[in-house]
């Protein structure tokens, strides 16, 4: 089974405390949580081993940096549960296409 994940960020711009955001894989074994705050951050894990500890997540744009003083404004979940035409098929003629979404909005990005 195909498991994708699609995390969009909105980046519209970018408070201090430090919130958790999950999402999870549609089988449940992989999460991965976005921690917005002081500094965006984000950590992996798999059938609750740790892949990734948490880490930073920064852009700079024009003159501001997203993910320093991140503020959610809104969040949006979906579940994806399709299927996909296969250009050649070989086995199937589609595979099934299962995600997750998060959209996180921000506001507010801090200057350079």
């Amino acid at each position: 089974m195909r498991i994708g994940f699609l995390l969009a960020v909105l980046l519209s711009g970018l408070s201090a405390t430090a919130q958790p955001y999950t999402l999870q894989s549609p089988d449940g074994s992989i999460r991965v949580t976005i921690t917005a705050g002081a500094q965006m951050a984000y950590s992996i894990e798999r059938a609750g081993q740790t892949l990734l500890n948490p880490s930073a997540i920064g852009l700079q744009i024009d003159s501001a940096d997203i993910g320093k003083g991140a503020q959610v404004l809104r969040q949006k979940t979906r579940q994806v549960r399709d299927k996909v035409a296969v250009p050649v098929a070989v086995k199937a003629d589609t595979l099934p296409d299962a995600y997750n979404e998060l959209r996180l909005e921000l506001e507010k990005a801090t200057p350079r």
